[in-house]
């Protein structure tokens, strides 16, 4: 399996860190996107200080809610996307 950088969490109230994460296969109604542009939004960063009810608080974490990039692979059922589409 492949893997990518990534940012992490490895628990509420650590600094963020950077390491490799593997790569999955797009499953059914999913696509796999080669990010090209990441932010963070304030939700991210405040979470890292403090878990709050509408987030997954498992750690270690991957965080990031935006991205841009292409379509990589698409998965079983998706429709209106196919590969090189950028989003």
């Amino acid at each position: 399996m492949s893997t990518q950088q990534a940012l992490w969490l490895p628990g509420i109230g650590q600094d963020f860190v950077i390491g490799p994460r593997d790569i999955d296969t797009p499953g059914p109604g999913e696509l796999l996107i080669r990010i090209v542009s990441a932010a963070l939004n304030p939700i991210d960063w405040k979470a890292q200080e403090e878990a709050f009810f509408f987030i997954d608080t498992s750690v270690p974490v991957v965080f990031g809610q935006e991205g841009a990039g292409t379509v990589e692979a698409v998965g079983e059922g998706v429709t209106g996307f196919r590969n090189g589409d950028r989003v």
